[in-house]
């Protein structure tokens, strides 16, 4: 039996989050803990490539509001439609950054802390 196709948002989710990948490093007695840090540590290899996708994705959301702010010098009749398009990639960018950020302190933290 196959199973139900859930969208493209939680394809996208499954494709770009990573951190589901983990477990809760300071739930249970100390040895549950102790286990799910080294799980961790485990997994800290797949970082670095959700972050060159986070790269990716940044880069292509701030070409697209530099795209968008030409556009809008170019044709100043629809300068508010691609305002909104300007701001909406420069959110997605700052989205972007601190996710990234978020996942090299990440691997940093696992990869170095003992």
């Amino acid at each position: 039996m196959r199973a139900p196709d859930r969208g493209i948002l939680h394809r996208l989710y499954l494709y770009y989050i990573p951190f589901r990948h983990f477990r809760n490093a300071a739930e249970g007695n100390f040895l549950v803990r102790e286990q799910n840090y080294r799980y961790n540590r485990e997994q800290r290899q797949l970082l670095p490539g959700y972050l060159f996708k986070w790269a990716v994705l940044g880069a292509v959301l701030l070409a697209s509001a530099e795209l968008a702010h030409a556009f809008g010098r170019a044709f100043p009749s629809a300068r508010q439609l691609l305002l909104m398009w300007e701001m909406a990639s420069g959110v997605g960018f700052a989205v972007a950054v601190a996710l990234m950020s978020n996942i090299a302190a990440g691997w940093a933290y696992l990869t170095y802390m003992r």
